[in-house]
């Protein structure tokens, strides 16, 4: 538990980037350790405040007049921070309840800086590995690619007025579409670049509920998820608890409410039934399938060898897809050493690229399982997915 504080210490120090990192690993509890996650999870919404005074200075350059022309009440400290920005409770004039969010004065700055940072690791990375061993020491991923992707959804989380209308637009199409979920409400007028403001809602972090509620809310969460990426073609980047709340209808129903909408990834209209069908073929272990359905996707190139991707789909893959449970689970029925080997000749032997909003993809869901895992220790959003998956084909394939 002390090492696992130090951690968190260390990425808060480091700066936005690394609490990101540490808010994805915080949700993995088949990866690590209860007590790492449990120190990583205060990431996920108790990271050091900045100074009051200058977040009031940053919302009255913002809105261009004092606080009090537009609020009848602004908390006087910060009620929760985080690594781009902190959140006042405040109310409007008009008297609705409202969130106020606040960029950080030096956010911008502090991001690039960690990106140049990582850029330049990434380039001595792959530089090192060429000259130690030539061709075979060649990444076979395009990291630059991969970071050139993860910086642009990151420089959009700093523009709060860009994150108020994707809420608005998630807000409109998912409380129509998706039952027992919830999305605040914008208030546009007053929110700019780098502040944002929005309905406040009163409910309980996913992750500390009980696990019944975190059963239904995930299950909603995965309809609310695929829904995103079928329907929409695009979907919530970060959906790591600090994220997702669990509030209470005017029925006393439970519902899940979403939150923070500054990393959103758009998929392709042409790749969403690509997608789909890869749901289905990982969920039915249908290597063949999946491989070629990866080719289409432009993961894998046209002339890998498939014979070699099948054998390793079935060593890597199916442990995770039968099994359920995430990596804990896996580690009780498979040699991790071997594993390990399968793992670094898939990265070393097959060439692959991971499109940037793939590369999202695979981290919410990695975050949405994370969750998924507390309330269930068996659950596999695979196989949850699956049928929503193919419903979905059978409706769009439908003339």
């Amino acid at each position: 538990a002390a090492i696992a504080r130090e951690m968190c210490v260390m990425l808060s120090e480091l700066g936005p980037t690394f609490v990101k990192l540490g808010q994805l690993v915080s949700s993995r509890a088949d990866l690590i350790s209860p007590a790492v996650a449990a120190e990583l999870s205060h990431l996920q919404n108790n990271v050091a405040p900045f100074n009051d005074k200058d977040a009031f200075k940053v919302i009255e350059q913002e809105l261009g007049c004092s606080v009090e022309e537009v609020f009848s009440y602004l908390s006087p400290q910060a009620t929760a921070a985080a690594s781009l920005a902190q959140v006042y409770k405040g109310t409007l004039r008009s008297g609705e309840s409202v969130a106020v969010k606040v960029q950080r004065p030096d956010a911008l700055e502090t991001v690039a800086q960690d990106l140049v940072i990582l850029r330049r690791g990434v380039g001595y990375y792959q530089s090192t590995l060429a000259l130690l061993f030539g061709e075979m020491g060649r990444s076979t991923s395009d990291l630059d690619a991969l970071l050139s992707s993860w910086s642009e959804g990151f420089y959009s989380e700093l523009d709060f007025e860009l994150e108020g209308r994707m809420q608005a637009e998630f807000r409109e199409a998912i409380l129509e579409a998706v039952p027992n979920t919830y999305v605040p409400q914008v208030y546009q007028n007053y929110s700019t670049r780098r502040l944002l403001v929005s309905e406040w809602v009163d409910g309980t972090k996913l992750t500390d509920c009980g696990a019944d509620e975190i059963n239904y809310l995930t299950g909603i969460g995965a309809d609310c998820f695929l829904f995103q990426l079928l329907e929409l073609g695009k979907f919530h980047g970060d959906p790591h608890p600090g994220n997702m709340m669990m509030i209470r209808s005017e029925t006393g129903a439970p519902q899940l409410c979403l939150l923070d909408f500054g990393l959103v990834a758009t998929i392709p209209n042409a790749t969403r039934s690509t997608v789909a069908c890869g749901i289905v073929y990982l969920a039915d272990c249908n290597w063949p399938k999946l491989a070629e359905n990866m080719v289409e996707l432009e993961i894998l190139p046209q002339d890998v060898d498939r014979d070699q991707v099948h054998k390793l789909m079935d060593r890597i893959l199916k442990p995770f897809v039968m099994g359920g449970g995430g990596m804990s689970k896996v580690a009780e029925n498979v040699d991790s050493r071997q594993l390990a080997v399968d793992l670094a000749e898939a990265t070393a032997d097959i060439p692959f690229s991971l499109p940037g909003y793939f590369a999202l993809l695979t981290r919410a869901v990695s975050i949405l399982e994370g969750i998924a895992l507390k309330g269930d220790p068996d659950y596999s959003l695979v196989r949850a997915a699956a049928p929503v998956a193919a419903r979905w084909l059978l409706r769009a394939r439908s003339p």
